[in-house]
C-alpha cells in the first residue's frame, strides 16, 4: 500500500481518536466527578507504568525490525515468536511485581480493588501486537479495527457507568477494548499465513537492540507517566484529574500531529536497508512540514480557547483545569518535532543510542522539577515539568540528527511561515470574546473563522508545501473514483 494511503488511513483513525473522547469525556467527568476521575487515571496509568517496563522496547523495536523483512513469512513468523515470547515472559514476571507492590504500599491497597481492575490492562498488553501490523504498513486493517471496537466501547460506557462509584466498570470497559482489539490482531495473524513456532528460535539477539529502546521508553515513561503518580503521592487525586484532564486534550490533538510518526518509521527503516538515502531526506522533508502545518495552529488554538473549553468540556468543578491545559499544548510542538527526530530518523535508522541520551536527559529535568514544582503548584507545576522535559529532548534530538546522520531536520523558515498565520487567532478570540455570544457558540465560530483563515493565508500567501501535498492526494482521490 502507498504511504499516501497509509498517512490517510492512520489519519481517520488519528481524527477518530479525537471525536470519541469528545463524546465520552464530558459524560465521564460529570458522572464520576474530579475524585472519581483522579481515582481511574492513577490506577491506569500506575498499570500502564508496569506495562512500560513489560514492553522492553518492543512496540518501537518490533515496527523497525518486521519492516526489514516483511517480503520473507517465515522471517516473519520467527521474529514474531521470539518477541511475543519475550514480552509474555517479561508480561508475566512484572505482573507479579504489581500485585506485590498493592500489597506493600498502604496507599495503593486503599484502593485495591481498582488496582486490581486496571492491572488487567497490563496483564493483556503481552497480546498487544500492533507493532507486528505497523511494521507491514497494515493501516488500513488497523484503522477498522479500532473504530468498531471505540463504537462498542461507548455504548458500553452509556450501559454500565451512570453513578459516582462506578469506577471500576469504566476501568474494566477499557481492558474488554484492548482485548478485543488484540484477539482481532491474531485473527489477522492467521489470515496473513504467519505461522507462530518455536523451532529454531534465538531469543538472545534481541537482547542489546531491545535493552537500548527499553531504556529510553522507561525513560520516556517517567515524564509522560510518573508526573501522575508523583500527583498521586505528593498532592492528591484531585490534582491528579486536573492534570490528566489537560493532558487528556493535547494528547487527544497530538496524534494528529504525529501520524507520520507511525507510517513513516517502517518506511524509513526500509529505505536505510535497501540504500535510498535521496528518498529518506525527502520524507523528513515533508513530514517537518506536515508536523508544524498541524502542531502550531492546535497549540495556539488550545491556548486561546481554554477558558471558554474547560467549564463546558468537563464541568465547572473542573476550572483548575484551565491552565495546566494552557500550558501542555505546547507539547503538540514540542513532542511532533521530537517524535520526527528522535522515532522517525534516530530510531528508524538504528541510533538507538542517541535517542536514548536525548531522553535520559530529559528525564532528569523532568523529575528534579517534578520533586519541586508538584507540592507547591500541583497540576500546573508537573505541567510546566512536562513541557520543558519535551522541549529539551526535541531540542537534543535535532542537534543530533543535523551532527551524526546529516539530515537537516529543523527549518525556521518552515517554522516561521506556520507561525505567524497561527498568530492571527489571537485577534481572531478577542473580537469574539467582545460580542454576546454564548460559549458553545464562540467555540464554533472560532473554529470555522480560524480554520478558513489559517488554510486561506497558507494558500495564498505562505504556499505551504504540506497544504499542497494534502490538496493533491483528495484531488487524486476524487480524480480516480
Amino acid at each position: 500500500m502507498s504511504i499516501k494511503k497509509n498517512v490517510v488511513y492512520n489519519s481517520i483513525l488519528n481524527i477518530a481518536n479525537v471525536l470519541f473522547p469528545f463524546i465520552t469525556v464530558p459524560y465521564v467527568s460529570r458522572v464520576l466527578g474530579p475524585n472519581g476521575v483522579g481515582i481511574s487515571s492513577f490506577a491506569t496509568v500506575y498499570a500502564g507504568y508496569f506495562g512500560i517496563f513489560a514492553a522492553l522496547g518492543i512496540p518501537m523495536y518490533g515496527i523497525r525490525e518486521v519492516a526489514k523483512i516483511r517480503d520473507d513469512k517465515y522471517k516473519l513468523g520467527k521474529l514474531f515468536t521470539e518477541l511475543f515470547t519475550i514480552n509474555s515472559i517479561s508480561v508475566i514476571f512484572f505482573s507479579c511485581l504489581y500485585i506485590i507492590s498493592i500489597f506493600i504500599v498502604p496507599q495503593l491497597h486503599e484502593q485495591k480493588n481498582t488496582l486490581f481492575a486496571a492491572g488487567l490492562l497490563l496483564f493483556f498488553s503481552s497480546f498487544t501486537i500492533d507493532w507486528f501490523l505497523s511494521g507491514l504498513e497494515q493501516f488500513k486493517i488497523i484503522t477498522v479495527r479500532s473504530l468498531i471496537i471505540k463504537v462498542l466501547s461507548i455504548a458500553a460506557l452509556f450501559i454500565f457507568v451512570k453513578h459516582e462509584d462506578d469506577i471500576i466498570p469504566y476501568i474494566l470497559i477499557s481492558v474488554f477494548a484492548q482485548l478485543g482489539n488484540q484477539l482481532w490482531n491474531f485473527l489477522l495473524l492467521y489470515k496473513n499465513n504467519i505461522a507462530i513456532s518455536f523451532k529454531s528460535i534465538n531469543l538472545k539477539q534481541h537482547f542489546k537492540p531491545l535493552m537500548i529502546l527499553y531504556i529510553s521508553a522507561i525513560a520516556i515513561s517517567i515524564y509522560t507517566v510518573l508526573d501522575t503518580l508523583m500527583l498521586g503521592f505528593l498532592s492528591n487525586y484531585s490534582q491528579v484529574a486536573y492534570y490528566t484532564s489537560a493532558t487528556k486534550i493535547s494528547k487527544i490533538i497530538l496524534p494528529i500531529v504525529t501520524s507520520l510518526g507511525t507510517v513513516l518509521l517502517p518506511r524509513i527503516a526500509y529505505y536505510n536497508e535497501i540504500g535510498k538515502r535521496k528518498e529518506i531526506n525527502n520524507l523528513v522533508k515533508e513530514s517537518f512540514s506536515l508536523v508544524v502545518f498541524l502542531a502550531l495552529p492546535f497549540s495556539m488554538a488550545l491556548i486561546l480557547i481554554a477558558p471558554y473549553f474547560v467549564p463546558i468540556f468537563f464541568g465547572v468543578k473542573f476550572i483548575d483545569t484551565i491552565l495546566p491545559m494552557e500550558i501542555m499544548s505546547l507539547l503538540l510542538i514540542s513532542i511532533g518535532i521530537n517524535n520526527l527526530s528522535g522515532i522517525q530518523i534516530l530510531v528508524g535508522l538504528g541510533y538507538e543510542k542517541l535517542f536514548m541520551k536525548s531522553v535520559i536527559y530529559g528525564t532528569i529535568i523532568n523529575l528534579c522539577m517534578n520533586l519541586i514544582l508538584i507540592p507547591l503548584y500541583g497540576a500546573i507545576g508537573a505541567s510546566c515539568s512536562s513541557v520543558t522535559a519535551e522541549t529539551f529532548i526535541a531540542i537534543v534530538s535535532v542537534y543530533y540528527v543535523y551532527k551524526y546522520v546529516k539530515i537537516k531536520v529543523f527549518s525556521l523558515r518552515i517554522f516561521w511561515n506556520n507561525l505567524w498565520p497561527a498568530l492571527l487567532f489571537i485577534p481572531l478570540i478577542c473580537l469574539l470574546s467582545l460580542t454576546s455570544m454564548k460559549p458553545w457558540t464562540l467555540l464554533i465560530t472560532f473554529t470555522i473563522f480560524g480554520s478558513a483563515l489559517y488554510i486561506i493565508l497558507q494558500y495564498y500567501f505562505v504556499k505551504n508545501e504540506a497544504l499542497f501535498i494534502v490538496l493533491d492526494f483528495i484531488k487524486n482521490k476524487i480524480k480516480n473514483k
